[in-house]
């Protein structure tokens, strides 16, 4: 019997140790793996929780459109982009390149010119070279202390940097899969660049996407949209005032996380459109928008003036169909919007209306039956003292005798003053009040100035003072936009339209339709058929208006009043606004205007603000309604009075006309032969040459001293000319 060596069965035994131990551990391992997501369940739990999670994430913010759905704001996904130097400095230093080299080649993959180079070789290049040089010397250092101190100094570079703004989501995507073949730490030849090897410095590229608001049609109509913050929230304007519905709803979703607990990446996350914030359309029209400003840009530059303003209304439903005002931005940044010398002046700019009110001083008058449409007045040859002035107030156009509609059309404030005193001041003060004339309706894109009339006491008037002045526009304060859409009583047979500004918000299939303006009764129909035609007249009656419209009857007020300067007060200055506030056409109103100049060199409300109306109403009526109108400028007056429609009156007007003209004969009749057989006029507050114009006509002698207006005369006023046998003295001075 033959018997196994030993060694053999030693090294028998031995593997079969070695295996039954691998088995028994194979069976443990296969055994733990199986009980750990039992026993360490939680332990487990909270490592994924630490890598993965829930964010919220935001869609994008609605747009702004005009009426017609031309886009005012909208938000555009972009791409900005950051270096971080530390990392592009090793890389460069490692490649033994410059930053021109990463520069051309980063130029070239976005398609930057040079002027954006610069400006990125601007912000990073002192950093970059100073990397470079600190990483050279660390791969030369030998010593531990000598690397310690590079390796602070590298620290020390600045990390994110950020370089370009506003690049697409394509630059972002082609950035992105290069920096992902990136060959860090790698020196890359150009042949192998030209094989598609990525340098490693593009590694230092960081790529966040923002989404970014932007204005299509630049500044047009910017104070009235406003603008947001870098969170893209609403800060001033329609952005503010309709921030929650532009505003998108935010949504929960899962994502990885890398070790600083960031998502990767965070833009590539899905997004539910339904989730996108409400798109909001104004009541503006972009092509009556751009009109109006242009025509007030035009016109401040011609009146070297300090700002204007100017506003349209839709006459029947009261929409905002234009509100611009001058001076414009200065770009579209954030910085020109705030800027405080661009603040809005149609809607909260608070001025005196000056002569524009003088039509609702005849409507009250008529609504009260104190005076008859046709009924003449005497205008004193344009002077009249009003009490607690020190100063007697005088026309610009002199008349004796004057029919209502001749004071709306030559704006006297003698006739007003009379209106007003048979109507009484306080109903009138009522009137006004009720009417808006400084009560500015709210558009939702801010709180407007509160307005301003005389002050009352007991119910009445502290000042009659005050209560007078106030019949022509003084001593009571609004805006623009109050006064303009008081305007819309004329054009609705006496009904006052508030106006609004947004139309309508949709979000999805959802459209919410905003409220309309409120309608408010100010006078009856009849009376607006009589004040039309004085609006008529006052654009209308004698040479061509600045106002005129070819080819249409168009209507209207001018207004001029003294600015109230800090420290000058009313009388230290030449300053005024001037201010034009019609309707077109006038026979059927379309369009509601108003005009305000600050501080024109032409002092008068016709040549200072008429242009504005006449281009941005010709505007309108051919290019929006669609009116067969010659252009301006374009025919001799003599073909306009030809192109001309006749007013359809009815014979009431008629005969109401023929009436007032007859008495206004008679009246001046009476004056020439009291001339011929009476007294001495009076000639107090005239200037010298009408004065001596009159006195040339009774063929009397005259001794005049000074210059001015007429302070004296001797013999007075009233005296028997029959009785004056020597020389009338004239004392000229100031008034």
């Amino acid at each position: 019997m033959t018997r196994r060596p030993q060694p053999i069965m030693l090294a028998t035994s031995r593997l079969n140790w070695v295996m039954g131990i691998s088995v028994v551990l194979a069976i443990a391992i296969v055994g733990r793996a199986a009980i750990m997501p039992v026993v360490f369940s939680n332990e487990l739990a909270q490592v994924a929780d630490r890598r993965d999670g829930q964010t919220s994430v935001e869609s994008f913010r609605g747009s702004i459109f005009d009426r017609n759905g031309v886009a005012l704001a909208v938000t555009r996904p972009s791409v900005q982009l950051s270096l971080d130097l530390r990392i592009l400095s090793r890389e460069l230093a490692v490649q033994k390149a410059g930053l021109d080299v990463f520069l051309a080649d980063f130029g070239r993959e976005l398609g930057l010119e040079k002027v954006d180079l610069d400006t990125v070789d601007e912000k990073i290049g002192i950093h970059v070279l100073r990397g470079v040089l600190l990483h050279k010397e660390l791969s030369e250092a030998r010593d531990f202390e000598s690397k310690k101190k590079i390796k602070t100094a590298i620290r020390g570079l600045p990390r994110y940097v950020s370089v370009l703004k506003r690049q697409s989501l394509g630059h972002g995507e082609r950035l992105r899969r290069l920096k992902n073949k990136a060959r860090i730490g790698k020196i890359v030849s150009s042949e192998a660049r030209t094989e598609g090897v990525v340098p490693g410095y593009y590694a230092s590229v960081i790529i966040e996407q923002q989404p970014e608001r932007s204005y299509p049609e630049g500044n047009l109509a910017a104070k009235l949209l406003g603008f947001t913050d870098r969170q893209l929230k609403g800060v001033e304007g329609i952005e503010r005032a309709m921030n929650t519905a532009l505003n998108p709803r935010r949504q929960m979703v899962r994502g990885a996380r890398d070790r600083r607990r960031r998502f990767l990446p965070e833009d590539e996350i899905p997004v539910s459109d339904a989730l996108a914030g409400g798109d909001v359309y104004l009541t503006i029209d972009q092509r009556i928008q751009a009109s109006l400003e242009k025509a007030l840009l035009d016109r401040v530059a011609d009146q070297r003036a300090e700002a204007g303003a100017g506003v349209v209304l839709d006459a029947r439903t009261g929409a905002v169909l234009a509100m611009a005002s001058v001076p414009m931005l200065n770009g579209t940044e954030r910085a020109a919007r705030m800027a405080p010398e661009f603040q809005e002046r149609v809607a909260f700019y608070g001025y005196d209306l000056g002569s524009t009110v003088k039509p609702f001083v005849v409507a009250k008058a008529l609504e009260e039956k104190t005076i008859k449409p046709y009924q003449t007045f005497e205008c004193d040859n344009g002077r009249i003292v009003i009490p607690g002035k020190r100063r007697p107030t005088f026309d610009h156009h002199k008349m004796d005798k004057c029919t209502v509609t001749e004071i709306i059309a030559h704006s006297s404030n003698v006739g007003v003053v009379k209106i007003g005193r048979m109507t009484g001041l306080n109903p009138m003060r009522q009137y006004f009040e009720m009417a808006g004339l400084t009560r500015t309706p709210p558009l939702g894109i801010g709180r407007p100035p509160r307005g301003a009339l005389p002050r009352l006491r007991n119910g009445r008037l502290i000042s009659r003072t005050d209560g007078e002045v106030m019949l022509f526009g003084y001593a009571l304060r609004g805006t623009l936009l109050s006064i303009t859409s008081a305007y819309t009583a004329f054009a609705n047979g006496g009904m006052r339209i508030n106006p609004h500004l947004v139309d309508r918000v949709v979000k999805g299939d959802l459209e919410e339709v905003m409220p309309r303006g409120q309608r408010e009764r100010l006078m009856s129909a009849q009376t607006v058929d009589h004040i039309l035609p004085m609006l008529s007249a006052v654009v209308h009656q004698g040479e061509q208006h600045p106002a005129s419209v070819p080819g249409v009857r168009v209507g209207g007020k001018t207004g001029t009043s003294q600015k109230l300067v800090r420290g000058l007060g009313y009388q230290g200055h030449r300053k005024r606004y001037a201010s034009f506030v019609g309707l077109a056409p006038i026979n059927d109103p379309r369009y509601v205007i108003g005009v305000m100049i600050d501080a024109p060199k032409d002092r008068y409300g016709a040549i200072a603000a008429g242009p504005v109306f006449r281009q941005v109403a010709h505007f309108a009526l051919t290019r929006v309604a669609g009116m067969n109108l010659p252009e301006l400028d374009g025919l001799s007056p003599e073909a306009l009075a030809v192109l001309m429609p006749t007013e359809e009156t009815d014979e009431t007007q008629v005969a109401e006309a023929r009436i007032g003209d007859l008495l206004k004969g008679m009246a001046d009749e009476q004056r020439r032969n009291q001339r011929t057989l009476g007294a001495l006029p009076d000639f107090v507050g005239l200037d010298a040459r009408s004065a001596l114009s009159e006195i040339a006509a009774l063929d009397l002698s005259v001794k005049v001293k000074g210059s001015g207006r007429v302070l004296k005369q001797v013999p007075a006023p009233d005296t028997p000319l029959s009785e004056i046998h020597g020389v009338i003295f004239l004392q000229l001075g100031t008034l």
